[in-house]
């Protein structure tokens, strides 16, 4: 019923962004939840980014669009991965729109922790191709930081920067290097529970399969 409304908005307004961005957003997380039921979603992600594209093209500077068409590439990066197709375009795409968000609206924490999110994502990616990847999750740092200096009570950075250095140690003892990160990393995910009793709201515990930390941990660990 919400894609029928949206499509009957446009059909009215083919203008309206505002609708063209709430129908990338829903495309994108169908995509998702047909993910999660061994669907096929790849042209719910297309629909997704396209929706967005159009929007961005009537406000280019709207850093939400950016950040949403982001998340988009993000999902259809994941499941490429997951499949075991070449999802380098997608997440460079991803990467590529979250900075653009940061960079219209620099104190946007969520972007940053979009930022390193999608960083370390695929470098979990390109290290499964034997690839060096210690830049990218020096990056990825880089960005988790930036986020958590904006907003410093957010569990979502907390959570996201101690699931980076997490992977990030996983990384390193794998390689026969020292894997120190994975002590902050732990540091970091009990930043959580801390930032819970203190009352703020944990928004990680919203459900998502991918575009934030929590949802591949299980999976890298096991790699």
């Amino acid at each position: 019923e919400a894609l029928a409304d949206l499509d009957q908005a446009l059909a009215l307004d083919p203008r309206l962004a505002r609708a063209l961005i709430h129908r990338g957003t829903l495309h994108s997380y169908w995509g998702e939840w047909l993910t999660s039921r061994g669907g096929e979603p790849e042209g719910e992600y297309r629909a997704a980014v396209a929706d967005l594209m159009q929007a961005l093209a009537l406000d280019p500077g709207d850093y939400l669009s950016w950040l949403e068409r982001g998340i988009g590439h993000l999902h259809w990066a994941s499941w490429l991965q997951s499949r075991g197709r070449d999802s380098d375009e997608h997440y460079a795409a991803a990467i590529a729109d979250f900075r653009k968000a940061v960079e219209i609206y620099p104190q946007f924490d969520e972007g940053w922790r979009r930022v390193g999110i999608a960083l370390g994502d695929w470098a979990f990616a390109r290290e499964a191709r034997g690839e060096d990847v210690g830049d990218l999750y020096l990056d990825a740092e880089t960005a988790q930081d930036r986020a958590l200096a904006i907003n410093a009570r957010s569990c979502d950075s907390w959570l996201a920067h101690g699931d980076l250095h997490f992977n990030w140690g996983l990384y390193e003892h794998r390689r026969g290097r020292d894997p120190h990160v994975a002590d902050a990393g732990r540091v970091r995910i009990r930043r959580v529970g801390v930032l819970w009793r203190a009352g703020a709201v944990p928004r990680v515990l919203r459900p998502r399969r991918t575009g934030r930390a929590t949802a591949s941990r299980s999976r890298r660990v096991a790699a």
